[in-house]
């Protein structure tokens, strides 16, 4: 009971204190990835004066995956800021359920195949039939997308790309403009949001951790000098 009464009290004070620091403004104290989000917004503004159209790849995985929740809720963020510019966003899925949360939020939004390599010969197509000059590639992805991101880099695209996926990374790393590797992809969404309280959330995580780090630390330090003593 103890236990569970220190973690609740941990998390209260660790957003409260995620909270006090952002609306502060304390940037050197957080890094939501704010530069890798500002230089999107500026490719989405200047695409904003071409008139073009921005292509949005969720990924391959299922709707249940934790990699498409996080790429609907990037998704929403990007769909919100694109209207304010007045920029067409389309989509292409590889996932029927995916399809379906994506034509309830996109006019265009097309569904190919579950075959990974279809949906990478599609989209490459897509990219060079209409000159697209913005691509985001936010999910789970395998090799196929190299595919993709190979044929859109030699058409001088701009390339937005996030994963999890480890195996994935290097292909995204070597012809993307922009990549967030890893758990930086799950801060992305509140990164994006002007509300504090979604950004608070990330923040109080990463105080939550290194509290626990503190924590063992130091009790590993106090144990070790009882047992000295009582040696």
């Amino acid at each position: 009971m103890f236990l569970e009464m220190l973690l609740l009290a941990t998390l209260i004070i660790s957003y409260t204190l995620a909270v006090y620091i952002i609306k502060r403004n304390l940037s050197i104290l957080i890094d939501l990835d704010m530069d890798r989000v500002e230089n999107l917004k500026k490719i989405i503004y200047l695409l904003s004066e071409t008139g073009g159209t921005l292509l949005y790849v969720p990924g391959t995985g299922e709707i249940t995956d934790p990699q498409s929740m996080v790429s609907i809720s990037f998704l929403k963020k990007i769909i919100k800021l694109s209207k304010e510019y007045g920029i067409e966003v389309s989509a292409v899925s590889g996932s029927p359920f995916m399809f379906k949360v994506l034509d309830e939020a996109l006019v265009n939004a097309d569904y190919i195949s579950m075959e990974p390599f279809a949906l990478a010969a599609y989209v490459s197509g897509k990219i060079k039939r209409e000159k697209l000059q913005t691509v985001i590639y936010m999910g789970l992805f395998g090799a196929e997308s190299f595919l993709m991101s190979e044929s859109a880099s030699l058409d001088k695209t701009f390339q937005f790309a996030g994963t999890a996926n480890n195996d994935q990374l290097p292909f995204f790393i070597t012809s993307t403009n922009v990549t967030v590797m890893g758990e930086d992809m799950f801060n992305l969404p509140a990164a994006l949001s002007e509300n504090i309280y979604e950004k608070a959330a990330i923040l109080a995580s990463d105080i939550v951790k290194i509290l626990i780090i503190l924590f063992i630390v130091i009790s590993g330090v106090v144990i070790t000098i009882a047992n000295m003593v009582e040696s």
